[in-house]
């Protein structure tokens, strides 16, 4: 569950790099917001609140959507209700977009309000109410006629997951939705350009193959290049910024105190054949000196490579 605004971006961020299945992953989006509008519309009406029902979807920001088209009051669509004409929807479209300003600007910080939001999402998952929600998730193209971005949609929140769920919108919605869509889908691309750029190369030194095997999937899930290091000392810049994988042999990472003097290491992984555990991280840490984030991953040996008193053992 991403809530770090821009949630949008972020969840897709999150959802790339987590490697996750992207109905693991899902943002706060414009449920809170929907939680807004649904309050303004209860005290027009004068009504509980508990008999209205609406939600905004698109971006989480100056181009979200009401969809006004399945909005009811007591089960009654809004259009036929007899006050709906003296409702100034763009009125109360900004007094949402403009509540969290409002709140930090009187506060100093917006606290309950997404507080009980978050709460809300978690209940929901830990109770499995399958409840329909608009949340920011992954879009398909069969449902949305776009993929590659998340932003909020009706989903279905369940323990196992999050699962959106297609909607008829009216034209001028769809409109909305589809404008909202490519602002966050051009921003997106944009941070994802920024943060292929941050990372010069993934360099590695690997032994038995599986260190080799590790960077290339690295390289082909974040769209960096990957070098091994005797290759990247004449291909990358000294001082770039990388990431390093390398072998565990005598509880030293191979490779990596030639890397960290050539390069900034931004984070490495350790790739022994040991069961992964956080104390094997931690006694990694210790002995290689690291201040950099550091995953351990499980590789194994290429019996080739073993002395023959090894093998036979």
């Amino acid at each position: 569950l991403v809530v770090t605004n821009p949630v949008d971006i972020m969840t897709t961020v999150a959802l790339k790099y987590s490697h996750l299945m992207p109905n693991r992953v899902f943002g706060l989006g414009t449920h809170l917001d929907s939680m807004r509008l649904k309050a303004c519309l209860a005290e027009f009406f004068n009504v509980h609140v508990s008999e209205v029902h609406t939600r905004i979807v698109g971006e989480h920001g100056n181009s979200m959507v009401p969809m006004w088209s399945a909005t009811t009051v007591g089960g009654i669509s809004i259009d036929n209700l007899m006050d709906a004409g003296n409702i100034d929807r763009e009125g109360l479209l900004d007094r949402v977009k403009n509540s969290g300003s409002y709140i930090i600007k009187s506060k100093g910080a917006t606290v309950y309000g997404p507080g009980d939001a978050v709460a809300s999402l978690i209940r929901t998952i830990v109770e499995d109410e399958n409840r329909l929600l608009t949340v920011s998730c992954n879009l398909c193209r069969e449902q949305f006629c776009y993929d590659g971005v998340c932003i909020s949609v009706p989903a279905r929140i369940t323990r196992n997951g999050v699962f959106p769920v297609g909607v008829r919108m009216s034209d001028e919605e769809l409109t909305a939705f589809a404008k909202s869509v490519m602002i966050i889908k051009d921003v997106t691309d944009e941070v994802f350009q920024v943060l292929g750029k941050m990372l010069a190369g993934i360099v590695y030194e690997s032994n038995s193959g599986f260190t080799k095997q590790y960077a290339e999937m690295l390289s082909a899930a974040a769209g960096i290049p990957a070098r091994p290091l005797v290759e990247a000392v004449s291909k990358i810049p000294r001082g770039s910024e990388v990431f390093f994988l390398g072998w565990v042999c005598g509880g030293k990472i191979s490779g990596l105190p030639v890397a960290a003097k050539r390069y900034y290491v931004a984070g490495a992984a350790a790739v022994g054949i040991v069961y992964p555990h956080p104390a094997v991280e931690e006694e990694l840490r210790k002995a290689n000196k690291l201040s950099c984030p550091l995953f351990y991953l499980q590789g194994g040996v290429d019996p080739k490579k073993l002395g023959y008193f090894k093998r036979k053992i």
